[in-house]
This record gives C-alpha cells, structure tokens and sequence, in this order.
C-alpha cells in the first residue's frame, strides 16, 4: 500500500513539473510572439520646400544684367540666428526639438509651437527640425557629433 501512496506522490510531482516546464516555454513562446511582431519606429522623411538661394554664380549674373556689383546684396541667413541642438522625433514627426535662438541658452519647442516672431516648429526628423513662417520654410539640422 505505502508503494501505491509513494508511486502516486512521483507521479503527481512530475506531472507538475512537465506542466511548469510547458508553461515556461509557453510564456517564453509568447515574449518572443510579441516582440518580433511589435511595430519599430522608422525615421521620418523630411519635408523640404523648393528654396531660392544666391548661389556663387549669382555676381556674375548681376554683371551680365548691366548691375552693379554694389546692388547686390546677399540676405542675412536665417538659420545663423538658430541653432539645432537636439531631438527627440517619433516616428509620425511630433515630438520636441531644443533650439537655440539668437544665441541665448537653448530651449525645448514642440512641434506646432511658435519659435521665434511667428515662426513655428512645423515637423521633426530624429536630426533635423523644419521652421515655417508665412509660407516660408528653414530646415535646422543637428550639427555633426564627433562621436565615431
């Protein structure tokens, strides 16, 4: 009788541990489900506008027109009074970017907020952030890391 009562309590022990062991692969099975199925985060696209800029050969163009060289004058660059120093991007363009305007100490915008004299942060790339003004485009990009 004590063999039955002693054969039964292995029996019932290793049921429960084949019934664990599945239940560890099964658990392991579904992390792995999930995380392999999980959408990723893609970088996204930048939105650039058709820019008009005085190139090298504008002077020479200028001089050909019968202008004089004094006539010519090239416009401040407006990003030199902004400076990218960091995003944080999603991958649907919204997020918040840290600008510095005017060389005052940077400060955090996020997308949709005005920046400076109406000029509003319009969209994000994890290293560029687009300004817009009246139907006016500058596109800030990150300065480049010394990091390999």
């Amino acid at each position: 009788m004590s063999k039955v009562i002693n054969l039964t309590k292995q029996l019932r022990w290793s049921g429960l541990t084949a019934i664990g062991v599945w239940a560890v692969a099964g658990a392991g099975g579904v992390y792995w489900g999930f995380l392999l199925t999980a959408p990723t985060a893609r970088p996204v696209m930048g939105l650039s506008s058709p820019a008009v800029s005085l190139g090298q050969s504008t002077p020479a163009v200028v001089k050909a027109l019968g202008g004089g060289a004094s006539e010519l004058q090239m416009p401040a660059a407006p990003s030199a009074q902004y400076k990218l120093l960091g995003v944080i991007a999603s991958g649907t363009g919204q997020g918040s970017a840290l600008i510095a305007v005017d060389g005052q100490p940077p400060k955090a915008f996020r997308v949709g907020q005005d920046v400076n004299d109406g000029l509003k942060l319009v969209s994000l790339t994890p290293s560029q952030a687009r300004l817009q003004s009246s139907g006016q485009a500058l596109v800030l990009d990150l300065p480049a890391s010394g990091h390999p």
